[in-house]
């Protein structure tokens, strides 16, 4: 065989080795990068297996300071707001509106200390009837027996109804002396509509 067959023959295979081994480097060049995508978690569940629940979680209730004991007032201190607060009926007791003075009436007869009783027995004698029945009422659910004389020194009085109003007072009250004194008035006819003939009140 001739020597320049055989060159060019193995010039042939050495091109034909290189355009494979290009097509090869070419080929790896186009070749698409793959983008990793993280795969999703997947719980596996058991079939007939029970999911466990965490136990919610409770909110500790806050736990409350006891209220502590509201302080009483001391015998001084309450007599000192009773002295203070009878001054200021007083007070009322010389309005001219007789709507105030009614009112301080009432309230003295519910102040537990004998002061009220005195101020009460001062009102027998005002110069208006309706403040003489309201004191006598007062006096007659207080039931002192401080307030006897005053009230028998007063059923002598010009109004038919402050004489009855201190009658029921003295009947509430009780004991002899005011019952004996009711009795005698009721005998005179100082209870009555009228006077029976020839009464008088200052008798």
């Amino acid at each position: 065989m001739p020597k320049s067959s055989s060159k060019v023959s193995k010039a042939k295979g050495a091109k034909a080795k290189k355009k494979t081994a290009d097509s090869k480097r070419g080929k790896s060049k186009k070749k698409p990068i793959k983008k990793t995508v993280p795969k999703k978690k997947k719980v596996a569940e058991k079939k007939g297996s029970k999911v466990k629940k965490k136990p919610a979680k409770t909110k500790k209730k806050a736990v409350k300071s006891p209220a502590k004991p509201r302080k009483k007032p001391t015998k001084k201190r309450s007599a000192i707001d009773r002295s203070t607060m009878i001054d200021e009926l007083v007070l009322e007791l010389q309005s001219d509106d007789e709507q105030v003075r009614l009112g301080a009436i009432g309230r003295l007869g519910r102040i537990d200390d004998p002061s009220a009783t005195s101020h009460l027995i001062g009102c027998l004698t005002d110069s208006r009837y309706m403040v003489r029945i309201h004191a006598a009422a007062q006096l007659g659910e207080r039931r002192d027996k401080k307030a006897v004389e005053p009230l028998i020194d007063a059923l002598n009085d010009e109004s038919l109804f402050v004489r009855q109003a201190f009658a029921r007072a003295l009947v509430n009250i009780g004991g002899r002396k005011a019952q004996k004194a009711v009795k005698k008035a009721e005998v005179a006819g100082f209870l009555l509509d009228e006077l029976p003939e020839g009464k008088r009140l200052d008798d």
